[in-house]
């Protein structure tokens, strides 16, 4: 319902970044793109410099990749253009842009997105994309899902939050936090295996704990089996104390 928007942007270019092995890199490069008339760019390796040559040279819109991608590119931009680094000065759109214009100069001006998956992506590595006039898109699936469950509207994103379940899939939270899948795109199971992958009421088990906002949207907090249970009842989840671990100053060695 989105292609009539299309039109004054065309053509639309994306940068994939994902392997074709990889359900989400297939999906992003073989059928979203055709959905709008696109063309489709892929790199021998990855390079954050010559991934943003590219991007300024084929005048890319969108970019899909995994959260070291965005990484990598947020440090070689930093390094690069040192006030990408700052505080954004205003909350006006338009003043930030101004002020972060040699960053957007520097992938030119028809880029404006980043299509982020398969992997948890760092709340502040989100916000750094963000306060620099970028659309960052966090979605989530399984393989088992044919890839993508959820998705942020491009739109309508909300940060820390992998978006709504797309048509025709079911979404519910079990009483231990796992996140449940229902619908005509999840498997009934693996080649060469009788036994089918979901249960009784027809719903796939993640292995995935998350929670759902009143809007339906849904957060990913980590892994069920890598969750650790205090002997108080608390839970805890490995990532987040890597980030903590991550944002402390000093040597890594």
């Amino acid at each position: 319902k989105y292609r009539k928007y299309v039109g004054p942007f065309s053509t639309i270019r994306f940068l994939n970044l994902l392997p074709l092995s990889n359900m989400f890199g297939q999906s992003m490069a073989a059928f979203i793109p055709p959905m709008l008339a696109g063309e489709v760019y892929f790199m021998p390796g990855f390079s954050p410099r010559d991934a943003a040559h590219l991007i300024r040279k084929r005048r890319i819109s969108v970019l899909f990749g995994v959260p070291q991608m965005l990484e990598l590119l947020r440090d070689y931009i930093v390094q690069s253009i040192p006030e990408a680094a700052q505080p954004p000065r205003s909350g006006k759109w338009y003043l930030r842009w101004w002020q972060y214009r040699r960053v957007h100069r520097r992938f030119g001006w028809k880029f404006w997105s980043f299509v982020v998956g398969a992997a948890p992506l760092d709340p502040a590595l989100e916000e750094f994309w963000g306060k620099l006039g970028f659309v960052v898109i966090q979605g989530y699936g399984l393989t088992e899902t044919a890839p993508v469950a959820t998705l942020n509207h491009p739109f309508h994103a909300k940060k820390g939050t992998v978006g709504k379940p797309i048509s025709g899939v079911e979404i519910r939270i079990a009483e231990d936090g796992e996140i449940l899948l229902r619908g005509e795109n999840v498997t009934p199971g693996y080649f060469g295996e009788e036994v089918g992958i979901r249960d009784a009421e027809g719903w796939l088990h993640t292995g995935d704990i998350g929670e759902l906002d009143s809007e339906n949207r849904l957060s990913i907090l980590g892994r069920k089996k890598e969750m650790i249970v205090s002997p108080s009842g608390l839970n805890v989840f490995p990532e987040d104390v890597e980030r903590v671990l991550n944002a402390i100053p000093g040597d890594r060695k």
